[in-house]
């Protein structure tokens, strides 16, 4: 166990190896999978049996974060996953969850990003929300100073925006972090099944959310959200990376998981992975789903 200041409260204690995406993404993933295992992105040749760690956190820290992931699990992402709710009533956990989790990611791109920005003045931009999250979470401040979250449900997005014929297979099964930038925007993107959560660290403010931001308290509601064209554009960006890292899979690995599949045919059946397929084949055709170079669908 590492002895170092906590990232959060910055206490000198032995510090915890916390997932930077919750475990209970992973159970769920792994639990739904009709091969019982996951892979990860950087390598999916070899299966992974948790997400990615870090010792940043100290036991009470990462208790405080446990409290609000247990929260959403249960209130949010579980119905979710289940298609049973038509809206949630939220109070502060919804808030902290999202924040610890932009948190966390900004954290890791900063330490371990490549740190080429657009412009020189945006890592600067960054760490400054790093510290505005930090003290929100530690609640040394209420407010956000305008570095909201927002809570996407991908399921919501109409069929008609999805332009890549691997998109609901990206939405249910990839768990995915990455900074969304462009000339005008730059954010926190991270994605679970089915759900995309954006922290903003700097807008023009000219985007279209049809949905508003996670407030202290209050309602989300479940149903159709039309993303921003720049956050529509970038889950396109991100399916075709996620496509590309696919196909770099070997012939042994793609035998085992066939032979997987094969063995309980019910199984795969109720696994999000062929719900997924069955969407994508619906909307795009069995040739374009299949397809090793997918494109645009044809206009």
């Amino acid at each position: 166990m590492t002895r170092d200041a906590c990232r959060l409260c910055g206490r000198i204690e032995n510090l915890r190896q916390s997932h930077i995406v919750p475990a209970f993404v992973f159970r769920w993933l792994k639990d739904s999978s009709p091969t019982g295992y996951l892979r990860g992105g950087s390598n999916p040749n070899i299966r992974a049996q948790d997400g990615l760690k870090r010792a940043w956190l100290c036991d009470s820290c990462e208790g405080d974060f446990s409290q609000s992931e247990k929260l959403f699990a249960r209130k949010i992402f579980r119905p979710l996953m289940q298609g049973t709710p038509t809206s949630i009533t939220y109070e502060e956990w919804l808030l902290r969850f999202c924040v610890s989790i932009s948190w966390r990611i900004l954290s890791l791109c900063l330490d371990e990003g490549t740190g080429k920005f657009l412009r020189e003045s945006r890592p600067q931009r960054a760490a400054d929300t790093l510290g505005v999250w930090r003290e929100y979470l530690r609640g040394e401040r209420t407010d956000l100073a305008r570095h909201e979250q927002y809570l996407l449900n991908l399921d919501g997005v109409p069929q008609s925006l999805l332009h890549h014929p691997k998109t609901n297979r990206y939405f249910a099964g990839v768990i995915d972090a990455e900074l969304l930038e462009t000339n005008s925007e730059l954010m926190v993107y991270a994605k679970l099944p089915h759900i995309a959560l954006l922290g903003i660290i700097e807008t023009s403010g000219a985007l279209d959310w049809q949905m508003g931001p996670i407030h202290h308290e209050g309602v989300y509601n479940i149903g159709s959200q039309a993303p921003p064209d720049v956050v529509l554009d970038f889950l396109h960006y991100r399916t075709e990376y996620a496509h590309h890292r696919g196909n770099m899979l070997s012939d042994r690995q793609l035998k085992c998981i066939e032979d997987a599949l094969a063995r309980d045919i019910e199984k795969t059946r109720r696994s999000g992975f062929f719900q997924s397929l069955r969407h994508d084949v619906e909307r795009f055709g069995i040739d374009q789903a299949f397809g090793e170079n997918p494109g645009a669908e044809d206009s």
